[in-house]
């Protein structure tokens, strides 16, 4: 008898402290489309983005959409290079 006290004061601990807002978020969700234009780069030199040669990079292109109730943000930023 004790031990089922016990765990329904726990329960009803847990559940005071749930966050009341989760169930009400509207959140970002986002998918991707179909790909397409795929390919095989071969890297030849290590200009622009290849690391090494001899690197073999997929390529494709695609559309991310938001499906979701919530709107997507992204900020994004970079260090300024110093002048050359």
């Amino acid at each position: 008898m004790m031990a089922a006290a016990m765990v329904a004061a726990m329960v009803a601990l847990l559940l005071a402290y749930a966050p009341a807002r989760a169930a009400t978020d509207r959140l970002p969700d986002l998918g991707m489309d179909r790909l397409v234009n795929l390919r095989i780069k071969n890297c030849t030199d290590t200009s622009k983005d290849c690391a090494f040669v001899g690197q073999r990079q997929l390529r494709f292109d695609t559309i991310i959409v938001n499906v979701g109730a919530g709107r997507f943000e992204a900020r994004g930023s970079r260090p300024i290079p110093p002048p050359p």
